[in-house]
């Protein structure tokens, strides 16, 4: 099991922007925010070894006050932030646990563990 907490107020998923000059690109509050993700991913894998089968992902977001994002662009910069460090593609997600709520210190907490799956 990937145990992980990424402090500071969790950071939805931004829409890809169109520049100037046509081309595409992800907002960098988005950017900025998937690095931390990856940062505190990487130090919880540090001897673990990336899981390469089905996983299963519960995600704890705490907010201050009543106003928050939507929980489910939430997890979307978290998958990415995760993305190359503890698993390769979003698409090994087979179980997702997501949950908001309120707490004086914000951040979001992830659990990540390797699914077996029944056939």
């Amino acid at each position: 099991m990937i145990e992980f907490t990424v402090p500071g107020r969790p950071r939805p998923k931004q829409r890809p922007r169109k520049g100037k000059h046509g081309n595409i690109y992800t907002p960098q509050e988005t950017q900025e925010y998937e690095r931390k993700v990856a940062w505190y991913a990487l130090k919880a894998m540090q001897g673990k070894n990336k899981i390469t089968g089905p996983v299963g992902v519960e995600i704890r977001l705490y907010f201050k006050g009543k106003r928050a994002p939507d929980i489910d662009n939430c997890a979307k910069s978290l998958f990415d932030g995760m993305l190359n460090v503890v698993f390769d593609d979003d698409r090994q997600v087979k179980e997702l646990r997501i949950s908001r709520h309120r707490d004086r210190e914000e951040r979001a907490e992830v659990r990540v563990w390797p699914e077996v799956l029944a056939e």
